[in-house]
């Protein structure tokens, strides 16, 4: 198995749940560490706390902050650079208490631990936030997919052939998922169809269940996943909407935008890499007929989307495709292209529950 497979299946994992335990905690294990698994109401930032001896027989405590995705440098999202700065504070600000003991015990280090990539200089600009009110905070380190993937190479090798059996109930986006993501989007796209400002249309479970022919059960399942990966938004009285952050402005909705995303995702070659210039000629061919034009204002559309990205280390105008991105919602996508925007039950027929 080489590295391209392996980090695909890394970023496979789309909970954060699932990727604390078993992974980070099996991992850890692995390593020789003792891990207890903190995640909750009371955490205070801290995912996972590990108790491990220094060099002079001294206890040290290392907290785990594990997020799923890439982190970036951004000031808003469960993802972003300011929401793992609050979380790596709360780490050395709050002591652990030591469930055996019941001693409170002061963080010594702290780990910051993604499936993904770090992007840009987040990992230098966390730090010297850090530094600056107090340098002893500053003892932090980042383990992105990469470097997680030497980890689990050195220390449980057998993961790469256990990850099926582990990841088997990892949440995934079903097709009812994705016909219910597909319903807001496209009550979202409709209410936002005049151009003025951005309008959250907030469905109830009874309203998606008349648009999908779902039954209860399944639009409660459905949402529940939406919710949890983000897609939605919980409004007053259990309805929803498309996330404001985290999906709206990201979400494909065009289909001959999707026909191209589509299309490209055929045509690249398995290094998964390909150019502006590979863009033009997939969308120019007969079978699709997409002017230069429209192409280029596509690519940024699936940048922001996270189905490309950009290839700095070949040069500008290079891209590799994200696999995780597309086939987590190709479901979604499909039902673009089956319904057009319509409502399923209009003038499809009705979706079996």
């Amino acid at each position: 198995m080489n590295d391209r497979e392996k980090q695909a299946i890394l970023h496979r994992i789309s909970r954060e749940d699932r990727f604390r335990d078993p992974v980070l905690m099996t991992l850890l294990r692995k390593m020789g560490l003792t891990p207890t698994l903190t995640h909750g109401g009371n955490e205070r930032g801290k995912d996972i706390v590990c108790k491990d001896e220094n060099l002079f027989d001294f206890p040290e405590w290392i907290a785990i902050v594990a997020k799923v995705g890439p982190i970036t440098g951004a000031t808003s999202g469960t993802r972003s650079l300011q929401t793992v700065l609050n979380q790596v504070t709360e780490c050395f600000t709050y002591a652990y208490k030591d469930p055996q003991t019941k001693a409170s015990c002061p963080i010594n280090k702290v780990v910051v631990c993604t499936n993904d990539e770090i992007k840009g200089q987040a990992p230098d600009k966390l730090v010297d936030k850090l530094a600056l009110p107090d340098p002893a905070r500053a003892n932090v380190y980042f383990i992105p997919g990469d470097r997680l993937q030497i980890l689990i190479d050195k220390h449980w090798p057998e993961f790469w052939s256990e990850s099926g059996a582990l990841l088997t109930d990892e949440d995934r986006m079903t097709e009812t998922a994705a016909l219910v993501l597909y319903v807001l989007a496209s009550a979202f796209q409709f209410a936002n169809a005049g151009g003025k400002g951005s309008k959250k249309p907030h469905l109830s479970p009874e309203e998606i269940q008349r648009k999908t022919n779902l039954s209860k059960t399944r639009v409660e399942d459905a949402v529940r996943y939406l919710l949890q990966a983000q897609y939605l938004e919980l409004g007053k009285a259990k309805r929803v909407a498309l996330h404001p952050k985290f999906t709206v402005g990201k979400l494909l909705m065009d289909p001959n935008r999707i026909r191209l995303l589509l299309a490209l995702a055929e045509e690249v070659n398995s290094s998964q890499h390909f150019t502006v210039a590979d863009v033009r000629r997939v969308g120019a061919k007969s079978s699709l007929g997409f002017t230069k034009r429209f192409v280029d204002e596509t690519i940024p559309l699936l940048e922001r989307g996270d189905y490309i990205r950009p290839d700095t280390a070949r040069g500008k105008g290079h891209y590799s495709m994200n696999s995780h991105t597309l086939q987590e919602e190709r479901p979604y996508l499909q039902h673009w292209l089956t319904y057009q925007g319509a409502t399923p039950t209009q003038d499809h027929g009705e979706v079996q529950a």
